[in-house]
C-alpha cells in the first residue's frame, strides 16, 4: 500500500494562506524563510505547504504577543500615569 496518511490535518500553500490572511504571498514565503516558528514544511521540489491547524496556533501566538506590546503601554505611562491622556488632564488645568 502506498498511500500516505496525514493525521494532522489539511495542508494548504502559501498563496492559500496569502489570500486567507490578506497579504501577499512573497510576505508567506519570507515568514516560511525566516521565521523558525512558522509552521512551514518543505517538500522535495521547493514546494512549502503549511498545516492549517499550526497556522492557526502560530496566528494566535502572534496575535497574543501582539495585543500585549500595544496593551502595555497603557497599562503604566512613564510619568505614572494610567494611559494616554493622563498628563493631558493636569497640563490644561
Amino acid at each position: 500500500m502506498s498511500d500516505v496518511s496525514v493525521s494532522s490535518g489539511t495542508f494548504l500553500t502559501p498563496k492559500q494562506v496569502a489570500e486567507m490572511l490578506h497579504v501577499s504571498e512573497a510576505t508567506v514565503s519570507r515568514w516560511a524563510a525566516q521565521d523558525a516558528t512558522f509552521p512551514a514544511t518543505r517538500l522535495p521540489g521547493r514546494l512549502v505547504r503549511i498545516e492549517e491547524k499550526a497556522l492557526v496556533r502560530w496566528l494566535g501566538r502572534k496575535t497574543s504577543r501582539k495585543a500585549l506590546q500595544v496593551a502595555d503601554p497603557m497599562v503604566q505611562s512613564p510619568d505614572g500615569g494610567s494611559g494616554a491622556g493622563a498628563g493631558d488632564a493636569r497640563s490644561a488645568a
